[in-house]
């Protein structure tokens, strides 16, 4: 694809050959309508015709290769909105998806914590079983 810069320069080239092909242009139709009959005006204004239609040809070409440009710009400009709006849709699911695993990873950490302290409950006991036991094993075992 042309860039802009490109196109800029294109038609700054022609602007500049349409003005001097215009002035050419006036000067061998003014001519030209001076004397019809003579035939070195008549060539003169013909080949400044020429040059005029090669030129104006030239900048229809030029406008027609910038809106087909801008076309294909739009379209995928348009293509490329329609690829992040269905971006922004899978973030936001993926986004709630996240939340939900980090609810439930709170949740898992809160049961993790919750099971720590039974845990820590149950070995106290068990020592404090414990103990009593083998003091009661001591008692027995000393007083009989």
């Amino acid at each position: 694809m042309t860039s802009p810069d490109q196109y800029k320069k294109k038609l700054d080239e022609l602007s500049q050959r349409f003005k001097l092909v215009l002035e050419g242009w006036e000067r061998s139709y003014i001519a030209y309508k001076s004397f019809p009959e003579h035939p070195e005006h008549k060539n003169l204004f013909g080949r400044e015709q020429n040059n005029m239609e090669e030129t104006t040809t030239q900048l229809f070409l030029l406008k027609n290769s910038i809106e087909t440009s801008s076309k294909k710009l739009n379209e995928t400009i348009k293509n490329k909105d329609r690829n992040i709006n269905r971006l922004k849709g899978k973030n936001k699911t993926l986004n709630k998806t996240a939340q939900s695993i980090e609810g439930s990873d709170l949740g898992s950490n809160q049961m993790v914590k919750d099971y720590g302290i039974e845990y820590r409950i149950w070995l106290s006991s068990l020592i404090t079983h414990s103990i009593g036991v083998v003091l009661v094993l001591y008692i027995f075992h000393k007083y009989h």
